[in-house]
């Protein structure tokens, strides 16, 4: 009886033994499946840098997804090959119409804070991108017509420009300024002298005369009095209107 339990006893810590075999052999490869993490190229070999600067610290290296190959962290991108950064925030830029300045953000690291501080910063080359601005309008100069001392200015008439964020406008302005002064004087005077005289008779050397006659006399004149004033107010055609 004493061999039987002695060998169920053995039989039973084989199979205990078996099974925790087993169970760390599960779990080996379960820590072995952990523990393979991602990890970057040796910053020996030609061609690949590490971060370098007081935020290298913040940066990682990504095996997989789209920055695959790449050290990054919540604002920057470094490339390991040409050892440039790449920004992967929104520069979101901005132009002052008044001094004429384009801005954008930036991110800077502060090693007092140990965080990324934001900033707004000029940029090394301005964006192609529409500035927002009013376009200006050009003024036309006034002139002025030296025979009625009046002036005249217009605006341009018509769009100069379109696009996002052009702004156009239309300005016209005539000024007519004429004076005219008419005095007219007119007079005439008619001083008229006639005179008729008929033919002399005679009788001579006869102690009686017998009737004489004359011929009647008449004097005819004929007088036309013609008077015309002009006057024309548009006597400069400059003082008309454009039609």
């Amino acid at each position: 009886m004493h061999s039987i339990v002695t060998i169920f006893k053995k039989l039973s810590l084989c199979g205990a033994t078996l099974v925790l075999g087993s169970f760390t052999a599960l779990l080996g490869g379960s820590m072995a499946f952990a523990d393979d993490t991602c990890t970057p190229p040796p910053n020996d070999q030609n061609g690949v840098h590490y971060p370098v600067g007081a935020d290298a610290g913040t940066f990682t290296y990504q095996c997989d997804g789209p920055n695959a190959g790449f050290w990054t962290n919540a604002y920057y991108k470094y490339d390991p090959t040409t050892a440039m950064r790449y920004a992967l925030y929104d520069p979101a830029y901005s132009y002052d119409c008044a001094t004429n300045v384009w801005t954008m953000t930036e991110w800077d690291y502060s090693p007092g804070s140990g965080t990324f501080v934001k900033s707004r910063v000029v940029p090394t080359t301005a964006p192609n991108l529409p500035t927002g601005c009013p376009t200006p309008i050009a003024a036309t100069p006034a002139t002025s017509d030296p025979a009625t001392g009046g002036g005249s200015s217009a605006g341009p008439d018509g769009i100069t420009a379109t696009g996002p964020g052009s702004a156009n406008g239309t300005n016209n302005t005539v000024t007519l300024n004429g004076t005219a002064t008419n005095n007219n004087y007119l007079g005439m005077t008619n001083n008229l002298f006639s005179n008729a005289t008929s033919g002399n008779t005679f009788i001579i050397g006869n102690t009686a005369g017998g009737d004489a006659t004359s011929g009647n006399a008449t004097a005819i004149a004929t007088i036309a009095n013609l008077l015309q004033s002009t006057s024309n107010v548009f006597v400069a055609p400059s003082l008309l209107p454009p039609i």
